[in-house]
């Protein structure tokens, strides 16, 4: 079954990932599931490691999971320094010191999901750099349990016995019923750039379009889902 949904940025306080979607991911929530045909899995909440930093200029406040397995880990560490390395980056070079300007502000939250065969984290991040309002960012890790290297696109669309460009027809037809002629059909088309950002859950495998690549930034960051065949 293929659904849209729509991920509104909640603009509070700072902000930092917090995301409401017809289908809720709760901060930091692990789903623990040693069989994939398990329907009810236990859960448990809270963040392990986290990356925080304040300046003059920029505050970062990033908490995540680990998974327990060291190969995997450690690959999900460097994703999260890389990414906070290039939001430093871009402070340095563009520095939010001129009067009335705000600090800049780069932080998230994680929604992770175990499976028997997948280890799967959602990372619900928000970028501000000044503008007129913050950034929302979703970023998908995805690792095989097996030999712990990271589910590529390839795998993922094999998981759901569909060709990209299938998934690509599906979600541009959703996309226009949800959103008729205001959809920036160049984001959907059938390119591996286009559907880099999914997640893999025990049952389903997620697409998300991040902030203006589909719709309007008013409009959210939609997401289409799949279920697994596999």
């Amino acid at each position: 079954m293929v659904r849209v949904v729509v991920a509104l940025a909640i603009a509070g306080l700072v902000g930092f990932g917090a995301y409401y979607t017809l289908t809720t991911y709760n901060a930091g929530e692990v789903v623990h599931v040693p069989d994939s045909t398990v329907t009810t899995p236990t859960t448990e909440t809270g963040a392990d490691a986290a990356i925080k930093e304040e300046t003059a200029r920029y505050a970062i406040d990033v908490q995540y999971r680990h998974f327990g397995v060291p190969q995997i880990d450690v690959q999900v560490d460097a994703k999260i320094h890389d990414m906070v390395d290039a939001f430093k980056k871009d402070a340095a070079e563009f520095p939010s010191d001129e009067p009335g300007m705000r600090p800049y502000s780069f932080g998230g939250e994680t929604a992770a999901f175990y499976s028997g065969d997948i280890m799967s984290e959602r990372l619900n991040m928000y970028q501000d750099m000044g503008g007129a309002h913050g950034l929302p960012i979703v970023v998908g890790l995805n690792f095989d349990t097996k030999t712990g290297k990271e589910i590529t696109l390839n795998q993922a669309l094999d998981m759901i016995g569909l060709s990209l460009t299938q998934v690509s027809e599906k979600a541009l037809a959703e996309l226009q019923q949800e959103f008729g002629d205001s959809v920036f059909t160049s984001g959907a088309e059938p390119t591996p750039e286009n559907y880099a950002t999914f997640i893999v859950t025990p049952q389903n495998v997620t697409f998300v379009f991040q902030a203006y690549q589909v719709v309007a930034y008013a409009a959210g960051m939609p997401e289409i889902t799949f279920a697994r065949k596999k």
